[in-house]
């Protein structure tokens, strides 16, 4: 696969794993693409609830360079955010995917590990952090672990 066909995957994987948290803490499920197999689209939101106006700031900071490309900064923002609320599981997903979208598979791939760990009770959550491992496996030529974490992300489907 070229580097433009992986560009491209990555950016259909992520604008439907977090399609629609442009401006607020919630972000709603996958919406049509199939970049996996047969994942369907999934009505489901997962709820971000942020008390901290500081980390509310920087996450819409963060999004906003996101939605415009500028993965840099979108990550900057996370990490930021992350060093006040270290335990958000979302936040960590979401700094998984601005990696992936940067095409660190390595980093991706933890940052969505580290998610996992701290999410046992949000399905969607590991659904979403399963596919970016997946996504992740396949830019590093990991076909069979690409599988097995598709495989893995399809137990937690809603």
């Amino acid at each position: 696969m070229s580097t433009h066909q992986n560009g491209k995957w990555i950016a259909i994987l992520v604008a439907l794993l977090f399609a629609g948290c442009a401006s607020t803490p919630d972000y709603d499920g996958m919406e049509g693409q199939q970049p996996y197999g047969d994942i369907e689209a999934t009505s489901n939101k997962i709820s971000h609830a942020v008390n901290n106006p500081a980390v509310v700031d920087l996450w819409q900071k963060a999004e906003f360079a996101r939605t415009s490309g500028d993965y840099e900064t979108a990550a900057m923002q996370l990490e930021r955010a992350l060093r006040i609320e270290p335990n958000d599981a979302v936040m960590w997903s979401r700094l998984a995917e601005v990696q992936l979208l940067q095409e660190n598979a390595n980093q991706a791939e933890n940052l969505a590990v580290k998610s996992n760990a701290m999410t046992l009770d949000n399905p969607l959550l590991n659904y979403r952090n399963w596919l970016i491992i997946a996504r992740a496996r396949t830019l590093k030529g990991d076909d069979i672990g690409a599988q097995e974490a598709e495989y893995t992300a399809n137990s937690f489907k809603p």
